[in-house]
């Protein structure tokens, strides 16, 4: 559908998450995971290959294992442990045409008069901080390992 269509724009915004989770030292495990997200300027040189599929792309992404991060007392006992994981998401929007013809996907329902605006942030900028937000794809992200 999109092949021969100029030009053709696809924007990806992935992201990382660092998720820590508190340790108990008794009998119990995991408590309640908190997000961190990491503003990575650097983040693109973290896509180690992409390649083309039939129905978009496919990205691998490189990120830091899971690891045990300790807190020690003052005299060198173990306090408190964290579960620290990394965890990526991404935004991706897809323009096809030129400016008087311009089509972006997602778009919104077709009884939605809501029409695409470049002067928008809300229609531009990609948002970590919600979903299902009009032109804007939410990725999913399988993680392995």
């Amino acid at each position: 559908m999109f092949e021969n269509q100029d030009p053709l724009v696809v924007e990806s915004h992935p992201r990382m998450v660092e998720m820590r989770s508190p340790v108990n030292l008794g009998p119990g495990m995991v408590k309640l995971w908190r997000l961190f997200p990491l503003d990575i300027p650097r983040t693109r040189e973290s896509i180690l290959y992409s390649e083309p599929t039939d129905n978009g792309y496919l990205f691998y992404l490189e990120a830091p294992g899971v690891h045990m991060e300790e807190q020690k007392g003052l005299f060198g006992n173990v306090v408190s442990r964290e579960i620290v994981k990394y965890s990526w998401s991404a935004r991706v929007q897809i323009r096809i045409g030129r400016k008087d013809d311009l089509m972006v996907f997602p778009a919104p329902l077709p009884d939605s008069s809501l029409t695409y605006d470049r002067n928008n942030e809300e229609h531009t900028k990609p948002d970590f901080s919600e979903t299902n937000r009009v032109f804007w794809f939410d990725e999913k992200v399988v993680q392995r390992g």
